[in-house]
């Protein structure tokens, strides 16, 4: 569940209150906000022609610079020599896609981005609700395949946990890692933290955006694309 944001400003008035955040920090804080609303000029024109959104935001320049961002931000936290790559080198694919939430678009979309650049692409999306004999088929495809792609769609839990995954999902995919160690390629929608887990993994690369950014997950997915190309580093 989202953060109560009723909640949220209370628990920050107390912590005020009970002198565990300096008022000061909270005026650091607010005078960002204000001034950079000021350089936007939101306080000279507060209102939006809504007719000419659609010509302003998400033009080409916009989009080729959210690439970009994407590219120069995606992280390997592990490379056991599986990069730098070249599409002949990945092969032929087994995909496999593990979500947190039992309903979640962005492992879909993510999915039919990597089928259109390797067509030699099988897939297996599982969730928490997923039968054990699609588990145990997706094992045995990833055992023929060239290259194993994980993708990992475990948003963390806000002041909660750090959105681990299942421990069966865990023991299922090492297995998969444990047979294919020189040719598995993990890759995290947003999370970082499931690197821990997944350490003998030929590599792990993270992408930024989770949670309700659904939009930075399909863009890291053109970005996992160019690097398994070879056509960023």
């Amino acid at each position: 569940k989202p953060a109560d944001p009723v909640a949220t400003i209370r628990g920050l008035v107390e912590a005020v209150k009970s002198g565990r955040i300096a008022e000061a920090r909270i005026d650091e804080s607010v005078l960002k906000i204000l001034a950079a609303k000021a350089r936007l000029g939101l306080h000279l024109e507060r209102f939006v022609d809504d007719s000419r959104v659609a010509s302003i935001v998400g033009r080409k320049e916009h989009k080729a610079l959210l690439q970009r961002i994407a590219d120069e931000s995606l992280t390997l936290v592990k490379n056991d020599g599986f990069f730098p790559s070249t599409a002949e080198k990945v092969g032929s694919i087994v995909h496999i896609s593990i979500q947190r939430r039992e309903v979640d678009p962005a492992p879909a979309l993510v999915d039919a981005k990597i089928k259109a650049a390797f067509p030699k692409t099988q897939t297996f999306l599982l969730g928490p609700t997923t039968s054990k004999d699609r588990f145990e088929a997706a094992r045995k495809a990833a055992a023929a395949a060239d290259t194993v792609l994980i993708s990992l769609f475990h948003a963390r839990t806000a002041y909660k946990d750090n959105g681990p995954l299942r421990p069966a999902d865990l023991d299922f995919l090492n297995r998969i890692i444990a047979a294919k160690p020189k040719s598995t390629v993990a890759m995290s929608y947003g999370n970082p933290y499931l690197a821990a887990g997944l350490k003998n993994a030929s590599a792990f690369a993270v992408g930024y955006g989770e949670g309700g950014f659904g939009g930075n997950q399909i863009v890291y997915a053109d970005s996992l694309i160019r690097l398994l190309k070879g056509e960023i580093k």
